[in-house]
């Protein structure tokens, strides 16, 4: 759910500098009656998404939620979503760091965001 909170406060002008949602979950929008690519429109502050090749397409390069949130920044699909197609939502927070696979793509995903 975390990621849906950063889309949520990345709507806010300037109370952030930048948000990075792992394993994005914008689908909790739909609770409240809205959908990921209404969010992703909404959007006017910087994010980096890096989707779980489970998450929802939307929120992949080529997706709708990421054409939205692209256009509206500015910006090409590809800084503000980037996929981990091996992984399973919550690979970085709650995954095995004892498989090999999985620590390196969780030191992927945070060399991603410090970038």
């Amino acid at each position: 759910m975390g990621g849906w909170v950063v889309g949520q406060l990345a709507r806010e002008p300037k109370l952030f500098k930048w948000g990075v949602g792992i394993h994005p979950s914008f689908n909790f929008e739909m609770m409240h009656g809205g959908t990921e690519v209404g969010l992703a429109a909404k959007i006017v502050e910087p994010v980096l998404l890096l989707p779980a090749g489970n998450d929802s397409a939307a929120m992949k390069v080529g997706g709708a939620a990421i054409q939205a949130l692209s256009k509206q920044l500015g910006v090409p699909e590809q800084e503000v979503s980037k996929e981990y197609a091996g992984m399973t939502h919550g690979w970085v927070s709650r995954g095995d760091s004892n498989v090999d696979l999985i620590r390196e793509q969780q030191k992927s995903a945070v060399d991603d965001i410090v970038r």
